[in-house]
């Protein structure tokens, strides 16, 4: 059993934060069709095709 008078070592979240700026910054929010035929090819486990915008974040709702 815990000590009732004991103190906790620290206070911080078990879980690691996710940065979502940086996420921003290495994956656009749009990739368009142009973009892909010159090569970008985007990751599918972060993007789906949205048809007339092109490839969008998950994330996101709509084209911007």
């Amino acid at each position: 059993m815990i000590d009732p008078k004991a103190e906790p070592i620290t206070n911080r979240n078990p879980y690691r934060r996710i940065d979502l700026a940086a996420r921003r910054e290495r994956h656009p929010p749009v990739i368009t069709d142009e973009d892909y035929k010159n090569g970008v090819i985007p990751d599918e486990a972060l993007y789906t095709y949205v048809y007339g915008c092109g490839w969008v974040l998950k994330d996101l709702e709509g084209c911007k």
